[in-house]
């Protein structure tokens, strides 16, 4: 994306957000890459970008045991590693080592979330991590950085020496000590250390009476500092054993960079990736904090912003707890400019940088603050005029620099442009300025050119009323408290509410009803038509408010009565449920005693026969005079036919012949 003019990133804040990013950076590499993240205009690597911190957020929220990238910087350690022969220190192959097991570890981690995250686990494919470069490392230092002390026999064998010899000096040193102390020629200082050798503090006077070597002496003269000749061989021995060590030490580290140096190239990946990681938990962080989300990236040129808000105002604002009202605005072919108007102070300036922010932000990858259901397209350049512009060195006042800005707007403005213009026109004679504005106004709107602009004018907003491409959008003012509400209202012109804030400011009456009486009867009834606009809407919008009510009651009512409904079916259901089991139940009984009965009849002698016989008839009997009983329960007593005349709609009846019922729905006369 090209930026007009270039201190652009400077006056819509975009340099903020990058360094607030950059803070939550762990690696200098990671925020070098933050530096020189710009605004990009194809939407396929927008979309990749914000999908990597997408699924970093998703990390950050989800996951507890993603390895840490790691804050060290190894980049000219590399470089010194390709150089035949250069020995790096143990710290920095210690850095190298951290480097590549981190390395490991993100490559683990991704390897069976390659499905989850596959953006970011795509940074990791032919990236090879060798546990080689950490065994060669740890066989020379410990997990520290330090030296090992069996990193070779010849330097335990050394470093051994070193531990007799330095028992002998203190044995040594230790008995001159005590006779020096006997003696009474020690000085306010008994001992200390003088060109890393250990030396005597014998008082001046005494300092011909001590064989050794003169080292130093005190700042007062008072003391000198001898080492004892009981010690100087011994403490020879020990320098020497020292210098071996060294040479050994170097020796070491020279055969590992000389090991390491065929793995440069991979190391250099392990950097790379680090460092990518590094950058997209960066504004994963930063995403989560300000409650941003990653909108919908369209082709074309197109802004569709919902409860957005600006960042760096949030911030600013969070430690005193003052919110910062979200806005919604919508810029599309059918209203590619948008004109702002409403009181100073009310948030005409904000409103604008806003979008013009969140489109930055957008393209070039970040998450923003507003609503995902946000919608950015693809501009190709961003065009604005912010602020004051006057050009000493060019001798340029502001309306002139102005002007050639519009010039650089009408000549290099299309489609896919961007515009941003604070308070369109000021800065020469309103009328004239005014003019001037609408022509170029009416240039820019045929060139198909996105917009927002802020403006007083009263012409600019009746142009924007009037033609197609541009929409008016105001400042909500709170009338009754004469305050700004901050809030951004779409698709009608704004008051600037010049007299009642005069008003509120305590300007005298008399003062007030001049300058009204001044004002040309057109922007008087221009004025006034706003305010009536803006209380009619109010009065919609109250209307609209009671409707919305009084349907959500309905919906509540008919959800209710669709409830009892349900209720009274699953209670007759269960009702005839219970009413089944109980007559199956008697059936099986009756059955029972029917066969009872049967096999008695059939095993009866002949002289029980008659007998037999008069107990099924018996039994066959009662069981039809209970069910005639029960069938009069059930049905009730027979039903009466109604009054023709007491009938009505919604009636519940019953057949007088059956036991159906029902409700009536209508009655016809015929």
């Amino acid at each position: 994306m090209n930026l007009f003019p270039e201190e652009l990133s400077e006056q819509l804040e975009f340099d903020k957000v990058l360094a607030e990013i950059s803070r939550r950076c762990s690696s200098q590499p990671g925020k070098d890459r933050i530096a020189l993240i710009r605004p990009m205009s194809k939407a396929t690597e927008v979309r990749k970008l914000l999908a990597q911190t997408s699924e970093m957020m998703r990390i950050e929220v989800q996951e507890d045991k993603f390895p840490y990238p790691g804050s060290s910087d190894n980049r000219d350690h590399l470089k010194q590693l390709a150089i035949e022969d250069y020995v790096l220190s143990p710290e920095a192959i210690h850095q190298i080592r951290r480097m590549a097991v981190s390395a490991g570890l993100l490559l683990k981690f991704f390897e069976g979330k390659k499905e989850l995250y596959p953006t970011l686990a795509a940074f990791t494919e032919h990236i090879v991590y060798d546990k080689r470069i950490q065994q060669l490392v740890n066989e020379v230092l410990d997990d520290d950085g330090n030296m090992r002390p069996d990193a070779s026999p010849e330097l335990a064998q050394i470093r051994k020496g070193m531990e007799q010899k330095s028992r002998e000096l203190d044995k040594a040193f230790n008995a001159a000590l005590r006779k020096m102390r006997s003696e009474g020629k020690l000085g306010d200082v008994e001992e200390s250390m003088r060109n890393n050798r250990r030396v005597l503090g014998i008082a001046a006077e005494y300092k011909r009476q001590v064989k050794g070597i003169i080292h130093d002496e005190s700042e007062t003269g008072k003391t000198t500092f001898i080492e004892p000749e009981e010690v100087v061989w011994i403490q020879n021995e020990l320098f020497e054993l020292e210098r071996a060590e060294q040479r050994e030490i170097y020796r070491l580290l020279k055969e590992l960079c000389r090991e390491l140096s065929p793995y440069r190239e991979q190391l250099e990946q392990h950097q790379w990736l680090l460092s990518i990681m590094d950058v997209n938990r960066a504004k994963a962080k930063y995403a989560l904090e300000i409650s941003a989300a990653s909108p919908r990236i369209d082709d074309k040129p197109i802004v569709h912003l919902y409860h957005a808000r600006h960042p760096v105002l949030e911030q600013h604002y969070r430690p005193m707890k003052k919110p910062v009202i979200p806005m919604d605005i919508e810029l599309n072919d059918d209203h590619r400019i948008v004109v702002i108007s409403g009181p100073n102070a009310g948030g005409k300036s904000v409103s604008m940088k806003t979008v013009g922010l969140l489109v930055m932000m957008a393209q070039s990858g970040l998450p923003i603050p507003a609503g995902d259901q946000s919608r950015v397209g693809i501009f190709q350049q961003l065009m604005a005029d912010i602020g004051d512009s006057q050009s000493m060195e060019d001798e340029l006042s502001t309306y002139s620099s102005r002007l050639m800005k519009m010039r650089q707007f009408i000549q290099k403005g299309n489609g896919k442009t961007l515009l941003l213009i604070d308070e369109f026109g000021t800065g020469t004679d309103p009328a004239m300025g005014g003019a001037i504005a609408q022509a170029a106004l009416e240039a820019l709107n045929e060139k198909k050119v996105f917009g927002v602009i802020t403006t007083h004018y009263a012409n600019l907003k009746s142009y924007a009323e009037n033609h197609p491409g541009i929409i008016n959008a105001s400042m909500v003012y709170d009338e009754a408290e004469l305050r700004p509400t901050y809030q951004l209202e779409m698709g009608k012109p704004g008051s600037s509410y010049a007299m009642e804030i005069a008003q509120k400011s305590k300007l005298p009456q008399t003062t007030i009803d001049l300058a009204r009486s001044l004002m040309s009867k057109e922007h008087v009834r221009f004025e006034e038509l706003l305010k009536s606009v803006r209380v009619e809407k109010e009065f919609l919008k109250l209307r609209e408010k009671e409707f919305k009510q009084q349907q959500a009651d309905l919906q509540k009512r008919e959800q209710e009565l669709q409830r009892r409904i349900r209720k009274n079916q699953e209670k007759e259901a269960e009702f005839q449920r219970r009413r089944l089991d109980k007559q199956q139940e008697a059936l099986r009984k009756m059955e029972a005693e029917f066969r009872e009965h049967m096999q008695a009849l059939k095993d009866a002698q002949p002289a029980d026969m008659q007998a037999a016989r008069e107990k099924l008839r018996k039994f066959i009997a009662d069981n039809k005079k209970d069910q005639l009983q029960q069938a009069k329960k059930i049905r009730g007593p027979r039903a009466k036919a109604s009054d023709p005349d007491a009938l009505k709609e919604g009636s519940v009846v019953m057949l007088l012949d059956g036991e159906e019922r029902g409700t009536i729905e209508s009655i016809r006369n015929d």
